[in-house]
């Protein structure tokens, strides 16, 4: 990993600027990290992101045309409204969706009708991407460049608007994104596995068994969740959960990324912290493990539930569970 990344640096020095490599290397750092973490073999990695040459000539013609023309595109795509890709006709049958793309940005909502919909606005050529439903799958990726998925850097941008019907069953979602924005609201899913490198997150209304959200840069902001299983990991991103109910484990672990919690209960809660500081406002776990190294935790609440501590350790940090004085 190290001298595919010292090799992308010396071809990104003669395209871009320090702060743009800076940048683009951190998040091949990390998403290197994670394929390595999923089981890619190291001599796979060139294979599966392109030689490093390549994929600089690929990020300084796209910064580049981003550098012209962002502006226009932007204001161009605002103008814009949405229009029907696809429809298709959902079964009894549960479905499975499993979503991967670069920089767009992506609506989930509850469709008026029986039919799933997928609506788009943007400048990008959408017969690149792949849209599939067949043998109960929903598939949505972006084009294949250099080998890798995540190199467009917002040359290729389309706001996605995906309408779900009410009474479809999902056994498990699955959405990978590098930029692109992501809302959900009104999502019920058996199985729920979200990961983003900048992209903001924003669910509402979401019901489901088990969740695992990763984010290295976006940040999360959750409201009236409902869930068996819980776990998110954060690096430099916040996230912020009001209302939320997890009958099983609460897991939460961010690096220097803050996070609040209000108006929430479980029956297992994990913190851990580096840097970034956790509060808890009307959060009554059960029992509670908290760990930091800097970073501060503090659960203050109104009413005088009993939290069992199995676990409190910090650093530097400080660490405080009390009851608000009225």
């Amino acid at each position: 990993m190290k001298k595919y990344l010292e090799d992308l640096e010396n071809e990104l020095k003669k395209k871009l600027k320090a702060n743009e490599i800076e940048e683009i290397l951190a998040d091949h750092e990390e998403m290197i990290r994670t394929a390595l973490e999923e089981g890619l073999d190291e001599d796979k990695i060139v294979e599966q992101f392109g030689e490093p040459k390549k994929v600089a000539e690929a990020l300084g013609e796209v910064t580049d045309d981003k550098t012209d023309t962002e502006d226009a595109q932007e204001e161009d795509a605002k103008k814009k409204t949405f229009k029907t890709l696809a429809t298709f006709a959902a079964g009894e049958e549960p479905v499975e969706f499993r979503i991967e793309l670069a920089n767009d940005d992506v609506t989930y909502k509850k469709a008026e009708g029986d039919s799933l919909r997928v609506s788009v606005r943007g400048n990008a050529d959408t017969e690149e991407y792949t849209l599939a439903f067949k043998d109960n799958k929903f598939v949505l990726s972006s084009p294949k460049k250099s080998g890798f998925d995540f190199l467009s850097f917002g040359k290729n941008h389309v706001d996605f608007l995906i309408e779900i019907p009410a009474g479809l069953a999902i056994k498990n979602f699955f959405h990978k994104s590098l930029n692109g924005d992501i809302m959900m609201e009104t999502i019920k899913t058996k199985a729920f596995e979200l990961s983003t490198v900048n992209g903001d997150v924003r669910l509402r209304d979401t019901s489901v068994g088990e969740a695992r959200l990763h984010t290295v840069n976006g940040d999360f902001d959750i409201k009236d969740l409902q869930a068996d299983f819980f776990k998110v990991s954060l690096v430099s991103g916040d996230m912020r959960i009001k209302g939320a109910c997890v009958k099983e484990d609460f897991h939460v672990s961010t690096v220097s990324g803050d996070v609040r919690i209000e108006d929430a209960e479980s029956a297992g809660c994990i913190l851990h912290s580096v840097s970034g500081d956790i509060e808890g406002k009307e959060f009554y776990p059960d029992r509670v493990a908290l760990k930091s190294v800097s970073g501060d935790i503090r659960l203050q609440n109104k009413e005088d539930r009993d939290i069992r501590v199995e676990a409190k350790k910090t650093v530097s940090g400080r660490i405080k569970i009390r009851q608000e004085e009225g």
